[in-house]
């Protein structure tokens, strides 16, 4: 293996880690902070209450599953697919936040507190949307890598 595709990799290998830091993080920061938490789930509108509760745990049992096993370097594809699939999707909803008058739809901005921070600046709408397309992209690279080494298990190199 050349040493840039063994470069590559370990980056790769890296950034599924650091997703899965993330991932915790924002978790933790949500199960600490649950009541700032829930207070962002109300304002999706177009959510019966019952729904909104249950898609909070949701949200909380997710990241720290899914973190939880790519910070522990798991190599296990469908985890991959799992993490890519959830930031992708928190991805789209940071673009869709971007849209004119989406914010009366969608429930406002992302104040959700995820990461224990007060601060506005993190969760401003582009900063979120880069944010939330880093992720992605460390995610879709992790998933390529172990995706490509045909490693679907939690097999060590």
């Amino acid at each position: 293996m050349s040493a840039t595709r063994e470069t590559l990799r370990r980056g790769a290998l890296g950034a599924g880690r650091a997703v899965g830091a993330v991932l915790l993080l924002a978790a933790l920061g949500k199960a600490l902070n649950w009541q700032e938490f829930i207070k962002a789930f109300p304002r999706l509108a177009f959510m019966p209450g019952s729904l909104r509760l249950t898609l909070a745990c949701g949200v909380v049992a997710c990241e720290l599953v899914l973190g939880f096993r790519l910070a522990f370097e798991s190599r296990d594809v469908p985890v991959a697919r799992a993490a890519f699939a959830v930031l992708a999707f928190f991805l789209a909803y940071s673009a869709a936040m971007m849209i004119p008058g989406a914010d009366h739809f969608l429930g406002g901005g992302p104040e959700c507190d995820c990461f224990m921070l007060k601060a506005a600046i993190f969760h401003e709408r582009k900063l979120a949307l880069a944010r939330d397309g880093l992720l992605a992209l460390a995610s879709f690279a992790y998933l390529r890598e172990i995706g490509s080494s045909g490693v679907y298990g939690p097999e060590k190199r």
